[in-house]
């Protein structure tokens, strides 16, 4: 039991890190002219531990609910607002 504490303290684990799984895998976003869209998506591990982590985004017309989470499964949400043209406001 102690050499498996000293290796867990020295950072030498036996196993794998948890797998990262996203459902959907993949998403399609598509909006008429003037219609916003929303939706969300499910982090998990295929080990069910508890994960932290930071979500972003690369595209500048999609707004993430929240930036981080915490947990065994994580539902991130997110809106693609429509500009409305001529006052500058969105339209959520």
């Amino acid at each position: 039991m102690k050499e498996k504490v000293d290796e867990i303290a020295k950072g030498i684990f036996k196993s794998g890190p948890a797998a990262l799984m996203l459902t959907p895998s993949q998403i399609k976003l598509e909006a008429g002219s003037g219609e916003s869209s929303d939706g969300s998506f499910v982090v998990t591990n295929n080990r069910n531990r508890v994960m932290k982590g930071i979500v972003c985004t690369s595209c500048h017309y999609i707004v993430l609910g929240q930036e981080s989470f915490q947990g065994e499964t994580a539902t991130i949400q997110f809106h693609n607002p429509v500009s409305v043209i001529g006052n500058n406001k969105a339209a959520i």
